[in-house]
């Protein structure tokens, strides 16, 4: 019996084992199956709003930088123009200068040629007059003298007591020649003398006028370097405050970059926390598995002994019926005498000896007691079981925050990575810019060198022009009064 009860149970209990085993296995599939779709449905949703925020972040750069851009070509523009206005406005005037030492030179030649014409002497006493002319010119910016109304010849012979020879013989034979000149003057008619002196009055009129013009288009200059110079120290105050702006922008970006380098710790330090975590996960259902391997064993084998002891307990009680039945039909053929009842009780006697035989075999108190231990095993593990499961479910909500928290993390250095990204283009643009600033400052510093020398060039000319006009003043004044003086000795030989 006990060989056949096992065979039972040996071939009852694998099926069952395969069955409950396929089916765990199927519910974790449909489990595993279920969370995959979920998690790829959340990952292309997540791409999608990546996506979509990256191509508006994009744009929007797009349209920053091409704002930028046009912003500094207008600027380029604007400062460009007003340069070649400046640089047309110079020009101009240098031109005009140009123009007014031309007309300059061209009555100074004029001037001499009328000289000339009026003179009846020779070319080498017009050049010595010139050069007479000259050396009184010298002397007297030199030694800043009046001069009185003494005669030209004496003050000249005056001033030069202390020269060489070679300035006695030159002073001794223009002396010559201003007589000669003087007496040819008190030839001439004094209509003609006075048509001369208004000539001489409209040329001085017009020096005077080119002189007020220049002293005004030197003002202009001066007025235009002054901006020049208030541009540059704009230009330079502009710098100082982009360098202060680069400063701030650096700092700026070293905080970002150490927060972002603590962030990936951050990361590094909760990565390595969910690997453990997820190790942990996978030794306890491996030993969840392997509990339920054995609980879903345990149950089958319980089953099985379940229905041997239901039927251990059916045939003792049939045994204890017949038992029953056997000892009333003794008692009963007790009270009659005969030799077929001492047989009967003979028979009794045997069977009651049999059932004392067998009665060991199906009654085994030690199967009874090995039954209850392994049902208490069996509750025990059940209650493993139980709080195995309330612990991969605490876990489960770990990783779940976790997860979350990964999540949440990994958006915060996306958004950290695109502000890094904005810094850095920023840094370059503004980069660009400040190397379009130096340019543009080289080019002012040269293009104010030059004007400075351009004006430093026509402030030599300008002085040129003043000694020349006070030269021709002095002429003026002398031949003014020789004139008077030799008009009136012409007045006093007429009365005589």
């Amino acid at each position: 019996m006990l060989a056949k009860h096992s065979r039972l149970f040996e071939s009852g209990a694998e099926p069952i084992k395969r069955e409950i085993l396929e089916s765990y296995l199927v519910q974790t599939k449909k489990h595993n199956s279920n969370e995959d779709s979920q998690l790829r449905e959340q990952i292309e949703k997540l791409t999608n709003e990546v996506a979509t925020i990256k191509k508006s972040v994009s744009t929007k750069q797009n349209d920053k930088a091409i704002q930028c851009v046009d912003r500094n070509y207008e600027l380029m523009n604007s400062l460009l123009k007003q340069k070649d206005k400046s640089i047309e406005q110079y020009e101009r005037q240098i031109l005009s200068f140009k123009n007014m030492i031309l007309q300059i030179d061209h009555q100074k030649k004029k001037l001499l040629n009328k000289l000339e014409g009026q003179d009846p002497m020779k070319n080498s006493q017009a050049t010595l007059l010139s050069q007479q002319n000259q050396i009184l010119f010298d002397k007297q910016m030199i030694c800043k003298s009046q001069q009185t109304e003494i005669e030209f010849g004496i003050n000249f012979s005056q001033n030069c007591v202390n020269s060489s020879v070679i300035t006695q013989k030159s002073n001794s034979q223009s002396v010559q020649t201003d007589s000669k000149f003087y007496n040819e003057i008190n030839m001439l008619t004094q209509d003609e003398v006075r048509k001369e002196i208004e000539q001489y009055k409209v040329i001085l009129k017009e020096y005077d006028l080119e002189n007020r013009k220049m002293k005004k288009q030197i003002k202009q200059l001066q007025n235009s370097k002054s901006q020049i110079d208030q541009d540059t120290q704009t230009g330079l105050i502009q710098l100082d405050k982009a360098v202060q702006l680069e400063d701030d922008l650096k700092r700026e970006l070293e905080q970002t970059i150490k927060e972002h380098q603590q962030c990936i710790d951050v990361l590094n330090s909760t990565k390595k926390q969910f690997n453990q975590q997820t190790m942990e996960l996978t030794i306890l259902k491996n030993q969840y598995d392997s509990l339920l391997s054995d609980y879903y064993f345990i149950q089958s084998e319980n089953k099985s002994n379940e229905k041997i002891i239901n039927q251990l307990n059916e045939e003792i009680e049939q045994l204890k019926l017949g038992i029953q039945t056997k000892e009333f039909s003794i008692s009963s053929a007790d009270t009659l005498t005969s030799p077929n009842d001492s047989l009967r009780s003979y028979k009794k006697m045997g069977s009651n000896l049999k059932l004392n035989i067998v009665n060991p075999t199906y009654f085994n108190p030690q199967s009874i007691d090995e039954l209850i231990l392994a049902q208490q095993e069996n509750q025990i593990l059940v209650l493993k079981i139980s709080e195995l499961k309330y612990q991969l479910l605490e876990l489960q909500r770990n990783q779940k925050n976790l997860l979350e928290e990964m999540n949440q993390r990994d958006d915060l250095m996306n958004s950290q990575q695109q502000e890094l990204q904005k810094y850095r283009n920023d840094c370059k643009e503004f980069e660009r810019r400040m190397e379009n600033v130096k340019k543009l400052e080289a080019k002012l510093m040269e293009k104010e060198n030059w004007y400075v020398v351009e004006i430093s060039g026509l402030q030599q000319d300008m002085t040129a022009l003043k000694q020349e006009y006070a030269g021709l003043k002095i002429i003026n004044q002398t031949l003014h009064k020789q004139l008077e003086k030799y008009q009136n000795r012409g007045l006093l030989q007429h009365s005589k």
